[in-house]
């Protein structure tokens, strides 16, 4: 096992003790369970402590609580995705599909004036409330584990199709929907919710949202 495959299984250890280890400012500190430092967990910190900043750096975090390991659902999905997408892959045409099979996709008519602030503010909330849906999967010697990132502002298109109307117009609302539900997750880097708007009117606008299956399985797991 490489270093930094057992740094990986090492910190998230430490999480089993309440032993958090946080980086601030290029240092690392030590916070919660301060007694389940053993001698052999100190020697263990000081032999880690390259591949941790090594490791935080890479994967852009901050602490060992934004790492965590697979449930069961979840290393199932992720390995049906690595076979039929490629690690960190996109694919098109018959691949593609395959790979979009997990997908959630969901849309919503809003009637009325849109107010986008209000709108991305809630789905913020989402974001940051549920931690799954900011959740992306790393490997290591071919292990995968969970990467919880800091809340960021949700990215949410919107795609003007007032120019259109009547059969035009929902003949491309279909195929914007059809192309958004076969979209496949990267679950290497992407986030597993996506949004966009289709404005149809002044006060008329089509939601899409779409969920990948591992980050609703992910709720009931430990990165909740």
């Amino acid at each position: 096992m490489s270093l930094l495959t057992s740094t990986v299984a090492f910190l998230q250890q430490l999480i089993q003790s309440n032993v958090f280890i946080n980086l601030n400012q290029g240092k690392l500190s030590v916070k919660g369970n301060k007694s389940a430092l053993t001698p052999d967990i100190k020697r263990q910190l000081g032999e880690h402590k390259a591949a941790i900043l090594k490791l935080y750096d890479e994967l852009n975090i901050s602490s060992n609580t934004q790492l965590a390991p697979l449930t069961q659902s979840q290393q199932r999905l992720w390995f049906i995705n690595q076979i039929e997408a490629g690690v960190g892959a996109r694919v098109d045409t018959e691949e593609q599909a395959h790979a979009a099979v997990y997908n959630i996709p969901s849309h919503v008519v809003l009637a009325g004036q849109l107010n986008m602030p209000a709108l991305q503010a809630t789905f913020n909330t989402i974001i940051e409330r549920h931690a799954s849906l900011r959740t992306t999967f790393a490997v290591n010697n071919g292990i995968p584990y969970q990467v919880i990132h800091q809340p960021c502002p949700l990215v949410m298109p919107l795609t003007d199709l007032t120019d259109l109307s009547g059969e035009l117009q929902q003949q491309k609302v279909r195929e914007l929907l059809t192309e958004e539900a076969a979209k496949p997750f990267c679950l290497a880097s992407d986030l597993m919710l996506r949004t966009q708007l289709l404005r149809l009117a002044a006060d008329k606008v089509v939601l899409l949202y779409t969920l990948h299956h591992i980050a609703s399985d992910g709720w009931g797991g430990v990165n909740q």
